[in-house]
């Protein structure tokens, strides 16, 4: 096998279509016609089975044969349920109903066999006129965060800006609060070490000392007052 090719259950006849004039025009759509007849005689079975035209596969074998394959879908009937419902008698006569043909035989009787799956396609290329539409609109939202990012940044710088300027200006008037503090205390007093302490108030001097003459004695005592001297009248003398 290929790589991405898988194997997968089927279900594979053949059918020989009576010859006739009508059969004769119908050559060049002779499988869509069979498709559509296949695919309706399922959908009318009893049980109804659902088929769909993309897992069914025709084949012109010549002389108004047609080989049918129907893979198994997924979530679609078993192949095997596929492959009894056309063994059942009404198929054939559906089918003939459908192709407005007096007969239709089995050239090979239906069975059930295993088929190489081929990947899936690839999607379809996107047209151009879309691809453009798909990158003016994703050039648009770049653009948009672009500018969105922009102002973010802007924002925030100037935001940094003031929260800068508000803590120097809190900076500078603690500053000279500091400054106006400082200036307003006294001086201490400065004491040299090691040296006296001097003081200009004048020490109270000790009275002055009194003569006095008592009895014939000479004595001398302390006056608690400071008595001034008195001057002799020269006239007097």
């Amino acid at each position: 096998m290929l790589p991405g090719e898988a194997r997968a259950a089927a279900s594979s006849f053949s059918l020989e279509i009576s010859t006739t004039r009508r059969q004769r025009a119908l050559a060049a759509l002779d499988l869509d016609a069979i498709q559509h007849a296949v695919i309706k005689s399922f959908a009318t079975g009893s049980p109804p089975v659902t088929v769909t035209a993309e897992q069914m596969t025709l084949e012109d074998l010549g002389d108004s044969r047609v080989r049918v394959t129907i893979v198994q879908a997924e979530g679609g009937p078993a192949a095997e349920a596929i492959t009894a419902s056309a063994k059942q008698p009404t198929f054939l006569e559906s089918v003939a109903t459908e192709l407005s043909v007096p007969k239709v035989y089995y050239d090979t009787a239906p069975a059930t066999i295993s088929v190489t799956v081929a990947p899936p396609p690839p999607p379809p290329p996107v047209p151009l006129s879309q691809a453009a539409e798909v990158n003016l609109v994703s050039d648009g939202r770049s653009r948009q965060w672009i500018v969105g990012v922009s102002v973010a940044v802007a924002v925030l710088v100037v935001a940094l800006v003031l929260l800068a300027l508000c803590l120097a200006r809190r900076y500078a008037a603690a500053k000279a609060r500091g400054r106006d503090d400082a200036s307003t205390c006294p001086p201490s007093p400065s004491v040299e070490g090691g040296l006296p302490s001097t003081s200009t108030e004048a020490e109270p001097s000790a009275p002055p000392l009194e003569r006095s003459a008592s009895w014939g004695r000479v004595g001398i005592k302390r006056s608690n007052s400071v008595k001034r001297p008195t001057h002799a009248d020269p006239d007097s003398a």
